[in-house]
């Protein structure tokens, strides 16, 4: 009942956002469909209209080892009526168009050209390499480090930033408390988001420090040299030292919990950091139909993929930190 009075409020206080939003994420739907049959039209262009293949046998021929990524890439080029598949077995309904995405690029919301239109060639490549048992590739690697730089400065994380900021009253809580008010974007990326936290509290706020870190030593180098030029803000390396204990106010964390091996044990590094009475804010998308699409594509760059709401939970009550969950634009505050 909360979750739909949620929805209901959203409609309500910004119907404009809000539908925008759902095409967004209906077009990032048909995004990953011509993915997937993108990936797979080499080896199905193998086959005959109407010839029926073992799955397993199609795998063999392919060269391809990871069968759940399969089976999941095959259910979506089904749902493009390319292919059929039913116990174990593939059969190819028609063969997969050539070249299917400068039309549907065109046709799409310009958010989704805009934060994923660049990711294109090197999902397809990405998602043979996984099929094929290959591992994936680090942020710094040449080009992606380029298209996840572009992403994330995109009108899509941008509203998603904003939202998180505004629930977690960040401006409010800066206000009511003595001293410099100290904020750190952990997995800042490419430093936009911080320097969007930088200018929330600018003017408003007279005494306040904002720091970004990341493991990514190609995304920092955007972050210092590009986006943050003239800015007050110290950027640093998580390879290279870890943030000062019980020193920040707030910790933001966009789009970073379902990146992490063990995101109770990242919470609680992220708590030693906090002040006694400091807290974590941010953006953490629970898995849903909805999201499917975006989740399939995380993980095919290697995350662990959206908890569902239990699971982030549980992650802050291991913890002992209370959570406090919007789950239109899935911003979030935990105190302790």
């Amino acid at each position: 009942m909360n979750k739909k009075i949620a929805f209901l409020y959203e409609v309500l206080k910004s119907p404009r956002l809000f539908l925008e939003q759902l095409k967004v994420l209906k077009d990032i739907n048909k995004y990953m469909r011509l993915i997937a049959v993108d990936a797979l039209a080499p080896a199905l262009s193998r086959l005959q209209i109407g010839e029926s293949v073992e799955l397993d046998a199609f795998m063999k021929a392919e060269e391809f080892v990871d069968r759940p990524l399969l089976t999941e890439i095959l259910r979506l080029v089904e749902e493009e009526g390319i292919v059929k598949v039913r116990e174990g077995k593939l059969t190819l309904l028609r063969y997969p168009p050539r070249s299917p995405f400068p039309d549907a690029i065109n046709k799409a919301h310009p958010t989704i050209r805009e934060a994923f239109g660049t990711f294109i060639e090197p999902t397809i490549r990405t998602v043979r390499e996984r099929l094929s048992g290959k591992a994936t590739r680090e942020f710094d690697v040449g080009e992606l480090k380029v298209h996840w730089s572009i992403a994330l400065e995109g009108e899509f994380y941008r509203v998603q930033r904003e939202k998180a900021i505004a629930f977690a009253r960040l401006m409010d809580e800066a206000k009511k408390r003595r001293g410099t008010f100290r904020v750190l974007d952990y997995g800042c990326g490419g430093g936009v988001g911080t320097v969007q936290i930088y200018n929330h509290l600018s003017g408003a706020v007279d005494d306040f420090e904002v720091d970004g870190c990341d493991v990514s030593e190609g995304l920092l180098e955007v972050a210092r040299e590009d986006v943050s030029v003239g800015l007050p803000i110290h950027f640093f390396s998580l390879k290279e030292e870890k943030p000062s204990e019980g020193l920040y106010d707030a910790i933001f964390v966009s789009h970073v919990l379902h990146w992490t091996e063990d995101p109770a044990g990242t919470i609680g590094e992220l708590k030693k950091y906090l002040k006694p009475d400091g807290f974590i804010f941010g953006i953490e998308s629970t898995l849903s139909k909805r999201l499917y699409p975006v989740d399939l594509f995380i993980r095919i760059h290697g995350a662990r993929g959206f908890p569902t709401f239990s699971e982030l939970k549980k992650w802050f009550d291991e913890n002992k930190m209370k959570l406090e969950f919007e789950p239109v634009w899935f911003s979030f505050k935990a105190t302790q």
